[in-house]
């Protein structure tokens, strides 16, 4: 046989299959970049609760270790964890939330300040609750007046009662 008779197989696509799989993958972007924006906000939700979790810890860990009193605010305008300026906070550094990440808190009092006894103890109970801008999903956090004892969970709304009640601990 010839090499001028051999048939020639087509290279290449058409325009219709590179149309259609352009749509396919306009539709399968337009569905999954939503979803994947809401576990980015939902990540940052949860980096932001461990931020002031383990500032709270630090504290309270510090607090027994020195022997004395140890306070935290809770910079709500700014979003931060930090040392009061009276002098007697113990967190080695201050703690900056992720961006775009807000707070709310049930605490009393124009600085929102926490106290831990030289044992651990508070006499500072309250919930604090973390959100991002646009998102459903909130996490939140107890702390108990007395032993100073921490939960985290998912805040539900829908749930009556105060603050604490509508931190909800999923159950494993």
């Amino acid at each position: 046989m010839l090499l001028f008779n051999v048939p020639k197989k087509n290279k290449g696509f058409t325009l219709v299959e590179m149309v259609v799989t352009a749509v396919v993958v306009g539709v399968l972007a337009a569905v999954s970049v939503p979803n994947l924006l809401g576990l980015y906000n939902q990540n940052k939700v949860k980096e932001g609760l461990a931020q002031v979790e383990g500032a709270l810890k630090e504290a309270q860990r510090q607090a027994m270790r020195r022997g004395k009193s140890c306070t935290v605010e809770i910079d709500i305008i700014n979003s931060k964890i930090k040392n009061p300026s009276s002098g007697d906070g113990c967190l080695l550094s201050e703690r900056i939330l992720p961006e775009g990440t807000t707070l709310t808190t049930s605490l009393t009092g124009t600085t929102k300040t926490i106290t831990f006894s030289y044992k651990g103890n508070t006499t500072n109970s309250g919930t604090i609750v973390l959100t991002m801008n646009n998102t459903e999903r909130k996490k939140c956090l107890v702390i108990s007046n007395g032993l100073g004892i921490m939960r985290t969970g998912d805040y539900n709304e829908s749930v009556s009662g105060s603050m604490a009640d509508k931190c909800i601990t999923p159950s494993d």
